[in-house]
């Protein structure tokens, strides 16, 4: 059986110039010639301006190779219509045929209009195309105006890696970061997940509009959750902690809405802890630990007071630091910590 032959052989000078063509060429065989020749073609046969050719190749070395030999073309073919001799038969040909179809003196229009204009031929790598078209329809695509692309993002990533880790992860309290240290938890590592998402990995279960992040309201739904009837929430709490006095903020703007009421018992040294646990009782339905690093230091003590009078406790502090100290009061204390850091529910 045979196979159709679909391949035609490729001439410059005479290919019919519309459509879609794929042309396979291997090094050395005249592409960058056979590109100017179909410039040349566009400009004296379509009545194509130099300016609404665009030529787009991978590397600044070939597209500086096009655009000289496209100037050196249109300067040739020019010569050519002012009967001078050159030594390019093909170019002289082409030249020739149009001003035998379309008079000498609207050719030598054409390529002088080309000439004038070679400084605006658009032959262009891809990364400087897609740079010019941002640039030039900014407005269009939702840029900012102005922008630059860059080869090379890594100093960009590093100096926003830094400036994340000295905004987020410095601040964390003490415990819970020695822990993610331990996971593993470092800018190198965050900087090769940013490199490698910019890369276009996706890793296992993320999902792409989802909103991550966990916020007062998100401890308020899972408190409800855990003990639906709860009305009062106890909030031991350092007012000279910063994460602790935002969140309690948080909290006390988002009860109404939750239907439950906010109930804060201050302590500003680990001593003054079990002290302010112990006033929240008979006056909350459970106690919420938040990241403070006062609260946290005795929360041995919360826990001991929670225990005792039957008081669910939920901690927004690390599963690490629970678990230490559910192991330390025993098997009781497990049921009083809330379950989305991975202990037993309250109540179990």
């Amino acid at each position: 059986m045979s196979i159709e032959n679909k391949f035609e052989n490729f001439k410059a000078s005479d290919v019919r110039l519309e459509g879609s063509n794929l042309i396979e060429a291997s090094a050395g065989t005249g592409k960058t010639y056979s590109i100017a020749i179909l410039v040349l073609r566009l400009v004296i046969e379509e009545r194509f301006s130099l300016r609404e050719i665009l030529m787009v190749t991978f590397t600044k070395a070939a597209v500086a190779e096009l655009e000289e030999r496209i100037r050196l073309f249109m300067r040739s073919a020019y010569k050519v219509s002012n009967n001078e001799k050159i030594e390019d038969k093909t170019i002289t040909d082409l030249v020739n045929n149009s001003i035998k179809n379309n008079g000498r003196d609207e050719v030598v229009r054409i390529l002088r209009e080309a000439v004038i204009y070679l400084d605006e031929t658009s032959v262009l790598t891809i990364h400087s195309f897609c740079q010019q078209t941002l640039i030039e329809f900014a407005f269009e695509t939702n840029q900012l105006f102005g922008i630059e692309l860059l080869q090379d993002v890594s100093a960009i990533i590093e100096e926003e890696v830094n400036k994340f880790w000295r905004k987020n992860i410095t601040s964390i309290n003490t415990g819970l970061l020695a822990y993610l240290l331990d996971a593993g938890l470092s800018r190198a590592a965050i900087t090769d997940i940013v490199q490698e998402h910019l890369n276009g990995k996706r890793f296992h279960v993320y999902e792409n509009l989802k909103d991550y992040t966990f916020c007062g309201d998100d401890h308020l739904n899972l408190i409800k959750e855990i003990v639906p009837t709860v009305k009062t929430i106890g909030v031991p709490y350092n007012p000279g902690e910063a994460n602790a006095a935002a969140l309690i903020a948080a909290l006390q703007e988002m009860a109404p809405e939750w239907k439950v009421e906010i109930v804060t018992a201050a302590a500003s040294k680990s001593a003054d802890v079990q002290g302010a646990a112990q006033s929240l009782v008979g006056k909350v339905d459970v106690i919420y630990v938040p990241t403070d690093n006062t609260i946290v230091s005795a929360l041995e003590a919360v826990i001991a007071v929670g225990t005792e009078n039957k008081i669910p406790v939920f901690s927004g502090c690390t599963r690490k630091e629970l678990q230490t100290v559910a192991d330390r009061l025993g098997h009781r204390a497990r049921g009083l910590v809330g379950r989305s850091l991975g202990l037993s529910p309250a109540g179990r």
